[in-house]
This record gives structure tokens, C-alpha cells and sequence, in this order.
């Protein structure tokens, strides 16, 4: 198994998850058609509801079924919680949220609560106070990728109810000073105003406590799902992923003395230059060290360029200590063709790069920096798909198989230069991009 494969595959899946403290999956997800205990749960739904129940279930999160089972308040009962929809007169959804115990050994619909929302986006159970319950933290849908609606759930005198909710764009909850208490971040945008910010949620019995805010760039598009890290030198932080129409950014914040900061510094214009990249390259743990790293790109001198306005780039990965980034490894990812080659130390700022689309080759020369010169060929690259490749014969061509994927074969020819890896190298550095990284690394927005 190559060494990288799972590592950086790992960062450019854009299904990378926060803070999870609180349950399991085996205790939150029912097979598809209702049996036994289950059966009986969907039946007290029904009676209590109405036949015919257009159950919904969480599009993402942990939790991904309509009907969740959770022993909120440790006492060895399972309390359970169901999500469905009705319509309106006018067609309009409503979703509801329903809470069902079991009373002297009878399973009892105890709350039926109604929400102005389109669907379910994620369920989770958190610590959010000193109370000896957890929280049940539903993230609506509000007919907008970027309007949606947090609510909290507790369970007060046996019946379930709405303690907080605020609007936000994404979100996370995280214990960010230790103290086994989770705070909730929530991210708002408005693309119309060109207006961001984050907010430092706290709970309290009146509902939510804003402790602090930071504004963030607002020039962007779309938020990914944040992620949960540490600095290098272990502050807990939080990363953020968002796309511009010039290309993807990385907001960081964190806490100090309570308050909500951003780790980036803004221009003049309220825009983060400073983790800005064109390709879209998810941050993630490149060097797996525990930290989020954060991608960067950097133009590749190109060699034999058909047009002045090609473009090639190298992905730099940092290291980021709260001030600073540290490039700690480089890359080229080819998204067309669907591979990524993480390179060799002695390549950098050594190489060029030649891009011959017709054909499907990337062929690396040596480049002198100071010259501004291409020099001899160090090795090409060249995808293939698996049925001319399996019929021809690479006895003479020099070419020989690294990796493939369900329809192509990526095939390496080693040049003479001083600076052409050795075939062990290529064979741990060089890897596929799954087509389903691929699309997700394109659509997956939270």
C-alpha cells in the first residue's frame, strides 16, 4: 500500500467532520423498513400523528436516520426522536420534530414540535452546559444553502423543548478552552451585502449568549463543513474552507481570553489574501502531525507553452502556528486526468513543467532559476486509458504502470537528468484521484 495514498486522499474528501464528543453510530441508525421495538415506535408515531408519516432524514452528520434513540439524560432510558414533514395548504413544508418515551412500559408520543423549515441537515448530542443533560442539536434547512436555522433541544419536566436557536451559514461546537463544556461557532454570510462574520455562542436559559464575534471575509461564496485542529503549538482552532469566484480560502479562528479571533489578517478590502489559492484544495492534515495544514499555490515555470496565458501550479502546503505559515511539503495535483505527485525535495525550484492536453502528458524538465532556461527531460507522465494500454507493448516505449483507476492507467517514462526519481518513489508518490474525490471536491459545499 503506498504510504501517501490514504493521507492525502484523506485531504481532498471533503467529508472531514469537527468535533464529535457525544455518541455512538450503532445506537443512532435503524434499518431501512421498521422491525420489533423500532416497529412499535413508528406505530406511536403514527397513532399520535396520522397515518402515512413522510419520515426525513439528516442529509449529513453523524446521525443520518429519521428516527434516533439517545439516553440524553444518563438515567438507562432511551429517549427517541423522530423527524418528519406535513405540507400546508399551499404546499409549503413544514418539518416537525417529535419526542416519544416510554411510559409505564408503553412507548408515548410525549411532544410534537413544529419548525418553519424545508429539511434536516444534521442531529447531534452535546454538553452545552453544567447541566446533567446533553443537548440535542438540530441543524435545519431553510430553503438556502446559506440561511439555515440552529435549534437546541432539551428535555424540561418530561416534555421536549426548543431552549435557543440563531441563523448561520455553517457551524461547529467545540470545547475550546477544556473545560468539558462546548461552545458553538456560528458562521453567517450574506452574499448580497458582501458581509461575513463568526459568533461565539454560549447557552443559557433564556437561549443564546453572543460572547464574542470577528468579522471574516466577506467576498466569498460558500462555506465547507469546518473542521476542528490544532495550531503547531497546540492552541484548538478551527478551520474553515470557502470558496471565491478567484478561488478557495481557509478562515482560522480561535479563542483567547474568551474572546473569538480570527488567525488571519485581512487587506484593506476585508479580503483574506493571505490563504488564498485558484485550485480548489481542500486544507487537511497533509504531514498527519495532528494540525491542519493549509494549501497554497505556487506558479510552476512552464516549458513550451502553446499559449502566454497557460498556468501551471505546484501545491504548497503550510504549517500554520496562529501567525505564520511554513511551507512544509509541495505537490501537483492534475484534476483533468486524476492523479496527484507529491515531489521530491531536489525538484523544487528546480523544475518545469510541459502540458500536452491532446495526448494526456505532464513531462517535468529541469529549469534553472537563475537562466530562466528549460534543461533536460527528468520524467513524463502520461494517462492512458485501460484498453490501449492492455493492448499494446511497453517493452520498447520505455513507459511502465504506476497506478490506475476504473477507466485509466497513469504511466511514467523516466528521463535522463540527474534530478529523475527512482521507481520506488514514483510507484509510494504517485496516485489516483478517485472520480468520486473528484466530484466531491467540486459540489460538496456546506
Amino acid at each position: 500500500m503506498k504510504k501517501l495514498t490514504a493521507l492525502i486522499i484523506s485531504i481532498l474528501l471533503v467529508l472531514l467532520v469537527g468535533c464529535s464528543p457525544i455518541g455512538e453510530v450503532s445506537e443512532s441508525i435503524f434499518p431501512p423498513k421498521p422491525s420489533g421495538e423500532l416497529y412499535d415506535i413508528q406505530k406511536t408515531l403514527e397513532a399520535s400523528v396520522g397515518h402515512g408519516v413522510n419520515l426525513v432524514y439528516p442529509s449529513a452528520g453523524q446521525y443520518r436516520s429519521a428516527i434516533i434513540t439517545k439516553d440524553i439524560d444518563f438515567d438507562g432510558e432511551f429517549e427517541v426522536f423522530s423527524f418528519y414533514s406535513t405540507e400546508t395548504d399551499d404546499k409549503t413544508t413544514v418539518m416537525h420534530v417529535n419526542y416519544i418515551r416510554r411510559v409505564d412500559g408503553e412507548w408515548v408520543s410525549v411532544t410534537d414540535l413544529q419548525v418553519d423549515c424545508s429539511g434536516v441537515e444534521s442531529v447531534e448530542f452535546v454538553k452545552l452546559d453544567n447541566g446533567p443533560s446533553v443537548k440535542m442539536v438540530v441543524c435545519w434547512d431553510r430553503y438556502s444553502s446559506l440561511n439555515r436555522q440552529l435549534s437546541v433541544y432539551s428535555i424540561d419536566s418530561g416534555a421536549l423543548v426548543e431552549t435557543a436557536k440563531a441563523g448561520y451559514s455553517v457551524y461547529s461546537t467545540c470545547d475550546f478552552d477544556s473545560d468539558g463544556i462546548f461552545e458553538i461557532v456560528a458562521v453567517s454570510l450574506d452574499t448580497e451585502a458582501k458581509n461575513a462574520s463568526a459568533t461565539l455562542l454560549s447557552l443559557h436559559s433564556g437561549g443564546f449568549t453572543g460572547l464574542s464575534g470577528c468579522g471574516l471575509d466577506g467576498s466569498v461564496t460558500s462555506y465547507y463543513k469546518p473542521v476542528i485542529s490544532k495550531f503547531t503549538d497546540g492552541t484548538t482552532a478551527l478551520f474553515i474552507d470557502a470558496n471565491k469566484s478567484t478561488g478557495m480560502i481557509t478562515e482560522v479562528l480561535y479563542v483567547k481570553d474568551g474572546q473569538l479571533q480570527s488567525a488571519i489578517s485581512y487587506n484593506v478590502n476585508n479580503e483574506n489574501l493571505n490563504t488564498l489559492r485558484q485550485s480548489l484544495v481542500r486544507s487537511g492534515d497533509y504531514d498527519r502531525d495532528g494540525c491542519v495544514d493549509i494549501p497554497l499555490a505556487q506558479k510552476l515555470p512552464l516549458a513550451y507553452t502553446v499559449s502566454p496565458e497557460d498556468t501551471a501550479y505546484t501545491t504548497v502546503w503550510h504549517s500554520f502556528d496562529g501567525t505564520a505559515l511554513y511551507p512544509i511539503a509541495h505537490s501537483v495535483i492534475n484534476y483533468t486526468d486524476g492523479y496527484f505527485l507529491h515531489l521530491p525535495d531536489n525538484w523544487i525550484g528546480s523544475v518545469a513543467l510541459e502540458r500536452r492536453l491532446d495526448t494526456r502528458h505532464r513531462i517535468f524538465y529541469r529549469w534553472d532559476p537563475v537562466l530562466l532556461e528549460v534543461g533536460e527531460e527528468i520524467m513524463r507522465v502520461q494517462t492512458v486509458k485501460i484498453k490501449d494500454w492492455d493492448k499494446a507493448d511497453h517493452g520498447d516505449d520505455g513507459y511502465f504502470e504506476v497506478c490506475r483507476n476504473s477507466e485509466d492507467v497513469i504511466a511514467v517514462k523516466f528521463g535522463t537528468s540527474a534530478l529523475t526519481p527512482t521507481e520506488e518513489f514514483i510507484n509510494i508518490n504517485l496516485n489516483v484521484i478517485s472520480e468520486n474525490e473528484r466530484n466531491a471536491i467540486q459540489t460538496n459545499k456546506k
